[in-house]
């Protein structure tokens, strides 16, 4: 039986629609925010284990064009691959709800968002984020708790807490912070630049008896002190506080009973661990000081192979190799605590060797290669006219946009010694290039960027 609650909490007035849609589904919300509805839902399979050491949650946000009452653009009338807004919107959901799953969690999981109607002046992240965390919260997970999400930023030194998105165009800054009422899990932070006009008296010069003024146009970056960083992220704790507890006293009688979910079973490899520490502790030690991060990873594999072959346990590989990297993260952290050295054999002051090279390439507008020990990046910067800005537009636009400054991220598998093909941008490059953009882009300012 479908059920409604409503809320008004942080300046915002939300409902929502439980048991309505969905319902093969094992958690579904209709979330509602004035204009903007989504939907979110949670699938998971308890008759499959992942044994692979990691957390296997998908998180996915999706957009349709008929949430603005729009058809797709282009010879294709249905949407495609999702854009990068969508892709980095996920990305905030899975930093901020992964956190709350426990390392012994093996169910794959599936957490999908759907973007069904979308209020132009809304901010679609936000409620994206807190769409799924109500929808996790009242599943049947027994580690699910109330997550929530606030925006948040600063008009002529006011603070505006869930801001719409025209006065997040005016604000110094755009702040994105997620929580449950005791801790914060994901921050996310640009400083917006601007442009102010200063006017300034050009003294005996008068036209038609009125004083001549010269309008001069500075580009201000808006950066921001720690301690006034510390004190806005107390205030955001304070609204996230109040709408973690504001949606878990409403939602808290419509979460299902807690499962009691098969732990991921581990091998006992204190055998292997003991072994290692009393024979191959010197061994395994020089090998730690090896500059190179792939080949220290090689040498590892083959000093497992090694002691699973002296064992006559090849079978065993794959627990030896666990042991291996066990007392090696505990020789790294005897070697810091009481050598005061790392692993590379630096002392805690010491940085690796830097080198900066520039114009590596004649044709480009601009190159540099960064060295930084065994790390390497290659910039190379383009400049162009306004017909090669990017053309975007978003959901909740009017209009599309043109982006100036782009800033593309790639990680190619070579850059650590794999042996993989080349491929479209995956989600963490997207991300990592968001955040790299995020840090530059208030230092420019775009309107001097001419052909």
């Amino acid at each position: 039986m479908s059920c409604e609650v409503e809320l008004n909490i942080n300046n915002r007035k939300q409902k929502f629609v439980l048991n309505k849609v969905a319902k093969q589904a094992n958690s579904s919300v209709w979330f509602e925010d004035g204009n903007t509805v989504m939907l979110a839902t949670l699938t998971y399979n308890p008759d499959e284990m992942v044994e692979e050491d990691f957390v296997p949650l998908v998180v996915q946000y999706v957009e349709k064009a008929y949430a603005v009452g729009k058809i797709p653009a282009g010879f294709v009338k249905r949407e495609q691959k999702p854009g990068d807004f969508e892709t980095l919107t996920a990305r905030i959901v899975d930093r901020s709800l992964r956190p709350l799953f426990p390392k012994e969690y093996g169910y794959n999981t599936v957490l999908t968002v759907m973007a069904l109607s979308a209020d132009e002046d809304s901010d679609l992240q936000t409620a994206a984020m807190n769409a799924a965390a109500a929808c996790m919260y009242l599943s049947d997970l027994p580690f699910a708790k109330m997550v929530y999400g606030v925006r948040a930023t600063r008009i002529k030194g006011e603070l505006i807490i869930n801001p719409t998105l025209s006065q997040l165009e005016e604000g110094d800054f755009n702040l994105f912070v997620t929580g449950t009422k005791d801790e914060l899990l994901m921050i996310e932070f640009a400083s917006q630049g601007q442009e102010e006009i200063e006017i300034i008296p050009v003294d005996d010069i008068m036209l038609d008896g009125v004083p001549v003024e010269n309008t001069i146009v500075k580009y201000r970056i808006n950066e921001i002190k720690e301690d006034e960083l510390v004190e806005i992220l107390e205030k955001v704790q304070e609204a996230i506080k109040k709408g973690a507890s504001a949606y878990e006293e409403a939602l808290k009688d419509f979460k299902k009973d807690p499962i009691d979910f098969e732990e991921r079973k581990e091998a006992d490899i204190t055998e292997y661990i003991e072994l290692i520490r009393s024979k191959y502790s010197n061994e395994l030690r020089e090998i730690i000081k090896h500059l190179s991060k792939s080949e220290r990873d090689y040498l590892l594999k083959q000093f497992a192979r090694k002691i699973a072959a002296a064992l006559d346990k090849e079978e065993e590989f794959e627990n030896i190799l666990k042991a291996v990297k066990q007392v090696k993260r505990e020789i790294v952290r005897g070697m810091i605590l009481n050598e005061g050295i790392r692993a590379d054999g630096r002392k805690l002051d010491e940085i690796r060797p830097i080198s900066i090279e520039t114009n590596l390439l004649p044709r480009a507008h601009g190159s540099c290669l960064f060295t930084r020990g065994q790390t390497q990046a290659l910039a190379v910067a383009t400049r162009g006219g306004d017909m090669d800005a990017q053309v975007y537009g978003n959901l909740t636009d009017k209009e599309e946009k043109l982006e100036k400054f782009m800033l593309h991220y790639n990680f190619p598998a070579f850059s650590v010694g794999e042996a993989e093909r080349l491929g479209p941008p995956s989600r963490r490059e997207l991300g990592h290039g968001n955040l790299a953009k995020r840090a530059i882009e208030p230092l420019l300012d775009l309107s001097l960027m001419k052909p």
